[in-house]
């Protein structure tokens, strides 16, 4: 059995991009079940999957067994098992690195400077692609002028009183329901976290049409592209320039129109195909 083991299920993009790649190769055909602590289910999320209890689990693998995993910092624990390994790379910390060291450790990634990081240590890995969940997706709602939508835990914002006047939502700690009406109806939306390793709330704000004013990231630049599909700034520019683009949002319907595109790039469809074409040609091997 393939067991793809997380931390708690709390409100963080990882949590959600272990499960919809589960979701994916269970529709593929190959069977996977989520383990957790106490085999808690995530509440801010959809999810058919089943939940098992990560403990119970661990008292019972086999060396027939697979373990998926993508927090570094489970490796310690789970290398000691007899279960298989296969590390899902969704970031670049260091903390990766005893995890590429180990060659009995099959590797996954999910974007472009994940698998160029797992390279650099002459590990080969399969890029299984990423996406954003469905009801993110614009589908005409009306955006309401002079607003946009920030996630406020991120990084601190300077100088935000040059954004009086303009409506601000917030979309942390909420349902991702709830999050997508908020960024659906924003004309849009303000990142502050710089040095995002991959930063998905600024890919899911493109798919739901806001205008995305951003700071420099480092996995961001595989779909932020400064002055064509968004807007990259300092931090210390980010007020002025979000400012500017609610002033006057109809000259930057193209950048809008730019970022839906993009998006479309990480829509679930093209996630599920990508699987599927490495599967029909005899990818993955070890989850079968």
């Amino acid at each position: 059995m393939n067991f793809y083991f997380l931390p708690e299920p709390t409100i963080h993009g990882g949590i959600k991009v272990g499960f919809q790649f589960a979701a994916m190769l269970r529709q593929l055909g190959i069977e996977v079940v989520i383990a957790t602590p106490n085999g808690s289910a995530p509440q801010w999320f959809s999810s058919q999957l089943p939940v098992v209890s990560r403990e119970k689990v661990i008292s019972n693998l086999t060396p027939q067994d697979r373990v998926i995993f993508s927090l570094p910092y489970d490796y310690d624990e789970l290398k000691e098992l007899p279960a298989r390994l296969i590390f899902h790379c969704q970031g670049t910390d260091p903390a990766i690195i005893p995890i590429l060291q180990d060659e009995k450790v099959e590797i996954l990634t999910c974007w472009t400077q994940a698998e160029e990081f797992v390279s650099d240590f002459s590990r080969d890995s399969e890029n299984v692609g990423i996406s954003v969940s469905r009801n993110f997706y614009y589908s005409g709602e009306s955006k309401l002028s002079r607003s946009y939508a920030t996630m406020p835990r991120r990084g601190v914002l300077p100088f935000p009183e040059k954004l009086n006047g303009f409506q601000e939502y917030q979309i942390d700690n909420m349902h991702e329901g709830a999050a997508s009406q908020i960024l659906k109806q924003s004309s849009g939306f303000l990142a502050r976290s710089e040095n995002e390793w991959f930063g998905l709330p600024s890919l899911e704000a493109m798919a739901s049409g806001c205008i995305v004013v951003s700071p420099k990231t480092l996995g961001g630049v595989e779909y932020l592209i400064a002055g064509e599909n968004c807007f990259v700034e300092k931090v210390e520019n980010l007020s002025e320039q979000m400012s500017e683009v609610l002033r006057s949002e109809q000259k930057y319907q193209h950048v809008r129109q730019k970022a839906l595109e993009m998006s479309y790039r990480y829509h679930p469809r093209a996630q599920f195909k990508k699987i599927q074409k490495i599967l029909a040609s005899g990818g993955l091997k070890f989850l079968r």
